[in-house]
C-alpha cells in the first residue's frame, strides 16, 4: 500500500505535468500518466493526438463509470514499496476521484491547478510549437470537448487548489475548497500543510 497518492487535475496547460515532474525529481515520487494508459488501450504510442486521447478517454469513462484509472492505479501500486508516493497525472472527472478515494481513503490528496484563460492560451501555444505535437489548432478548439469544459468543477472537491498563474518562487495561492476566501501560503506554511510533498517549491 502506498504512503500517499496525489491526484492532479486541471485544464490543459494548467501546469499538471510540470508539478508531476517536479514531485518525481525532487521527492522520488512515482508517476502514473493517464494519457499513457489511454495510448495503451488505443494500441498507439504516447504521441497520439490530443483529440484522439480525449475520445478514447471519454469512451473508457463511459464503459467503466470512471473506474479505469483506479484499476490501473491498483496494478501500479502493487509493484511499488509500501512507502511510495504516487502522483496520478491526471484525473478528469469526479467519478475517477471517487473511485480512487474508495480504494485508498485518507491516503489520497487531490490537488487542482488553475490559471486564467490568457495564461492557458499562451502556454498552449508553446505546446503547439513542438513538431508533431498532435495538438489542436487553437485552445478554443481544444475546449470544445465536454470533459475538458467541465474539468474546472473538480476544484470544488479538491483538497487544495493552486493558482499557477499567481505563483512566485516563494508563494503559492491555495483556495480552501468550500469557501470563497483565498489563502496565500509561503513555503513554510505549505510545508506544514502538505508535509510529504513540499508543493510550494514545485508549483512555482
Amino acid at each position: 500500500m502506498a504512503k500517499r497518492i496525489v491526484l492532479l487535475s486541471g485544464k490543459v496547460s494548467a501546469g499538471k505535468s510540470t508539478l508531476c515532474e517536479g514531485l518525481v525529481q525532487r521527492f522520488g515520487a512515482h508517476h502514473l500518466k493517464t494519457k499513457e494508459l489511454i495510448a495503451e488501450v488505443a494500441r498507439e504510442d504516447s504521441r497520439l493526438g490530443r483529440g484522439e486521447l480525449q475520445r478514447v478517454g471519454d469512451l473508457l469513462d463511459r464503459r467503466t463509470e470512471g473506474e479505469w484509472v483506479a484499476r490501473a492505479l491498483t496494478r501500479f501500486v502493487e509493484s511499488l514499496p509500501g512507502d511510495a508516493v504516487i502522483v496520478v497525472d491526471a484525473v478528469r472527472i469526479i467519478e475517477q476521484v471517487h473511485a480512487i478515494r474508495r480504494a485508498y481513503g485518507s491516503k489520497v490528496f487531490h490537488i487542482h491547478l488553475e490559471a486564467d484563460i490568457e495564461d492557458l492560451t499562451r502556454r498552449y501555444r508553446q505546446k503547439q510549437r513542438h513538431k508533431n505535437s498532435g495538438e489542436f489548432a487553437s485552445y478554443g478548439e481544444l475546449s470544445t470537448n465536454k470533459t475538458e469544459r467541465r474539468v474546472g468543477r473538480l476544484a470544488q472537491s479538491a483538497d487544495a487548489v493552486i493558482k499557477t498563474d499567481r505563483c512566485t518562487k516563494s508563494d503559492v495561492v491555495v483556495r480552501t475548497p468550500g469557501t470563497k476566501s483565498t489563502k496565500t501560503l509561503n513555503r513554510t506554511h505549505i510545508t506544514n500543510y502538505l508535509p510529504e510533498l513540499g508543493v510550494a517549491v514545485l508549483a512555482c
